[in-house]
C-alpha cells in the first residue's frame, strides 16, 4: 500500500521550487511539506495585512508587508507575492477577492496543478 502512495506521489509532484529556474527534483515528501508550510504562513500574513488595511493600522500594515516580502525571498518569483501586497493595499472588495485568488494560485503552483493555475489566472485577469 505504501508503495502505491509513493508512486502516486511521484506522478503528482515531481519537482518543486528552489533553484534558479524555480524547480527542484524532490525525492521525499518533506520538500512539499516545507513549501506548503511557507504558503500557510503566507496565508496567515495575508489575512493579517488585510485586517490591518481594513482597520487602517499602519504599524501592522508595515510589519505584515515586510514579513510577506521577507517570505517571498524563499519562494520563486512566479508566486508573484509583490503583486499580492499591491492588491491588498487597495483595500476594497475586489482586492480581497484578488488576494484570495493569488493565494489559491500559489497552492496550485506548489502542487503543479497547472490547469487550475490557468483557470485562476483567467479569473484574475478578468477581475483586474
Amino acid at each position: 500500500m505504501l508503495q502505491d502512495d509513493d508512486e502516486n506521489w511521484f506522478t503528482y509532484a515531481k519537482r518543486l521550487t528552489s533553484d534558479e529556474s524555480g524547480f527542484v527534483d524532490i525525492r521525499d515528501r518533506s520538500a512539499l511539506k516545507q513549501l506548503l508550510d511557507k504558503l500557510n504562513e503566507l496565508s496567515q500574513l495575508v489575512s493579517k495585512l488585510r485586517f490591518a488595511c481594513e482597520t487602517s493600522n499602519q504599524d501592522t500594515m508595515i510589519e505584515s508587508e515586510k514579513d510577506i516580502l521577507l517570505l517571498s525571498r524563499y519562494l520563486p518569483e512566479r508566486y508573484d507575492l509583490n503583486r499580492v501586497v499591491e492588491v491588498l493595499k487597495q483595500n476594497d472588495a475586489k482586492s480581497a477577492k484578488l488576494a484570495e485568488l493569488y493565494i489559491q494560485r500559489c497552492f496550485h503552483l506548489a502542487q503543479e496543478e497547472y490547469s487550475e493555475v490557468a483557470k485562476l489566472e483567467d479569473i484574475i485577469k478578468d477581475l483586474e
